[in-house]
């Protein structure tokens, strides 16, 4: 649920069937995200950029500001997008680093997060030892296409 002011959330729980324990409700209050992207652009020069980028839909088409480097970078970034979709049962077993890292070379797509349906939620960029990604994994990736993506969920290790 979005929500435009903070002081709006006392009210969720007189919603009927508002469950977000066993019903992963959720709500998004603008107001408190968006004073949140501006403290951490305190912290981390540019994040808010980044974030605002991320979540928005913008096209790069080649060749439009070749002349400036930092430009053409800019406009190319700025078509990525964050995406996620089911994993293919090959990265079973697999620690989120070594996922990444195939994700990576070998399919050229950047993995920032997974999650597991076993109540053990979202894990951003987890270290070995915190996180095994299991069958029916869900992958959080930054790509270009949502096609692209969907290389991740036919990979095949034996290939």
């Amino acid at each position: 649920m979005q929500l435009l002011n903070y002081k709006s959330k006392s009210f969720l729980q007189t919603i009927p069937n508002w469950d977000p324990i066993n019903y992963r409700d959720e709500n998004i209050c603008i107001s408190e995200f968006m004073y949140g992207l501006v403290a951490q652009s305190c912290l981390c020069p540019g994040f808010s950029t980044l974030m605002i980028n991320l979540i928005s839909t913008r096209s790069y088409i080649p060749g439009i500001n070749e002349n400036f480097d930092w430009k053409s970078d800019y406009a190319y970034g700025c078509d990525h997008e964050i995406y996620t979709v089911m994993i293919s049962s090959d990265f079973n077993g697999m620690t989120f680093p070594e996922a990444a890292e195939i994700c990576y070379k070998q399919l050229n797509l950047l993995m920032i997060a997974v999650e597991n349906f076993d109540n053990s939620g979202l894990a951003i960029n987890p270290l070995p030892d915190q996180f095994t990604i299991r069958k029916e994994c869900l992958g959080y990736f930054i790509a270009s296409s949502y096609k692209d993506v969907c290389r991740a969920r036919f990979y095949c290790a034996s290939v």
